[in-house]
């Protein structure tokens, strides 16, 4: 967790450090192309090192203020109407993004999962059926060439029925990737990335049963049809 933390923040961080750090030797220092780094005296570096350690917590501390749920939500719909929700869905310059349709029906068991994903994200070759190659391909789809993402998920009550431990890590990769998502647009790429999964009316109580299990609740749900 403290790895993935400081990996996120790290980059921007480090950008404002080096930023301030170039104003304190423009300050300090009247004639610039004299200056020499290693003379530069230990007073000098407290203020640079001190201030990129603090925005690295600052940072993470607002983002984990931040919920995605407008980034991943659960759709309670019809599977026909769902389709046609898909066909219609509300972005601007949606026309440029790529848009995924991830079958969950086909999703009933881990290795099903991963060829999905890999078939329709069409992951590299090097890509491994594994957790971890899941999130780094999630997390990168450069090779796909678009500002933004949106990925659906037919039946995600038919994603891995029998596998409760899997089911959670596959939603927190997915919730993962929203957030390492919306901090790239904000901040470092502009690209984006939208997650939303479906389930028919009859499979909401279940659904929202199996999200309580694993603690999951947070998960925006729409068209809601179960009292809260």
């Amino acid at each position: 967790m403290i790895y993935d933390f400081l990996r996120e923040k790290l980059f921007i961080s480090a950008s404002i450090g080096v930023v301030w750090l170039a104003f304190v030797l423009i300050v300090n220092y009247t004639e610039w192309r004299e200056v020499d780094i290693t003379d530069m005296p230990i007073s000098g570096w407290v203020i640079p090192i001190l201030f990129v350690v603090l925005t690295i917590f600052i940072i993470g501390w607002e983002e984990r203020k931040k919920d995605t749920s407008e980034r991943f939500s659960l759709m309670v719909k019809e599977e026909g109407a769902f389709y046609e929700y898909m066909a219609e869905y509300p972005l601007d310059k949606r026309d440029k993004f790529v848009y995924v349709s991830i079958d969950g029906s086909k999703c009933r068991d881990i290795d099903s999962l991963f060829q999905e994903f890999e078939r329709k994200l069409k992951f590299p070759s090097h890509f491994k059926h594994d957790w971890s190659n899941f999130e780094v391909c999630i997390n990168d789809l450069s090779w796909m060439k678009a500002p933004g993402y949106l990925i659906f998920i037919c039946n995600l009550d038919q994603v891995l029925p029998e596998d409760d431990e899997n089911f959670e890590v596959f939603i927190r990769s997915l919730k993962k990737a929203c957030r390492e998502w919306k901090v790239k647009k904000r901040i470092i790429l502009g690209v984006d990335l939208y997650i939303e999964a479906h389930c028919t009316p009859d499979k909401e109580a279940g659904m929202m049963t199996r999200l309580e299990k694993i603690e999951l609740t947070e998960i925006k749900v729409i068209n809601r049809t179960i009292p809260e």
